[in-house]
Formats: structure tokens, C-alpha cells, sequence
């Protein structure tokens, strides 16, 4: 037990104390955000505007759709280091994304139309479960 555990727990700010304490070693649910406050970097969700202050990622356009049981999110988003898609499949609880710079979009969106013209001209799926 760790001693006057009855005692509520003091909170921080790890925002402020990241500078004046690089090399701690700070527990937290969030351990990528602290890893980059300590290094003097910032996570993707923010950005150091002014000694003090994070900028977040402005949201400009979210769509969401379900194909079959995946649901895939598109998030269009924006921050000082520039213009990014951010793209998330979520499988039953399980996430995983991709970000892809806003400078990449038109190839990806050319690779996409292949893969269509590719799927149309293959014809109906034969499913190997069957």
C-alpha cells in the first residue's frame, strides 16, 4: 500500500510539469501523450501554440459507413503541421487507423477508382465459404 492512501489523489497538470521534469517517468492512461510532453513534442491531437497552450486538430469533414460488420470513419482534419484524412475501421471494439496526408488524397482516390473498375469488371464474387 502506498502510504496516506486515504488521502484523495493530487492531480496535475502534465502539460505544465513535462518542462520542468523531462525525466520522469509519469504513469497515465494516455502514456503516448505524456511520452511526447516529456520529450517536448506534442500528440497528434495537439499542438504547442505558446508556452502553456495546445491548439487541437480542427475537424473538417466526418462521414461514417457500415460495410458488412466493419464500420470505417473518415475524418478530415487540420492542425499547424498541416491537412490529414484520418480513416479508422472499427471491428467490434477493435480500432485500427491509417492517416493519410491531404497531399496523398487525389492518388489514393485514384488507386480507389482502380480497384472499383478492377471489381466491376471481375463480375459477382464467388465466396469461397459457400
Amino acid at each position: 500500500l502506498l502510504p496516506h492512501a486515504s488521502k484523495p489523489p493530487v492531480t496535475f497538470n502534465v502539460a505544465q510539469l513535462a518542462p520542468h521534469f523531462p525525466a520522469v517517468l509519469l504513469l497515465t492512461r494516455r502514456a503516448d501523450v505524456l511520452a511526447f510532453l516529456l520529450r517536448g513534442r506534442t500528440p497528434g491531437c495537439c499542438r504547442r501554440s505558446e508556452p502553456g497552450g495546445y491548439d487541437v486538430d480542427t475537424e473538417l469533414l466526418s462521414e461514417k459507413v457500415q460495410v458488412e460488420r466493419k464500420l470505417f470513419s473518415f475524418d478530415l482534419r487540420e492542425n499547424p503541421r498541416g491537412r490529414f484524412l484520418r480513416v479508422t475501421e472499427d471491428v467490434g471494439g477493435r480500432r485500427d487507423t491509417i492517416i493519410i496526408p491531404s497531399t496523398g488524397l487525389k492518388d489514393i482516390r485514384e488507386i480507389i477508382d482502380h480497384a472499383i473498375a478492377a471489381d466491376e469488371k471481375a463480375g459477382p464474387c464467388e465466396s469461397k465459404l459457400d
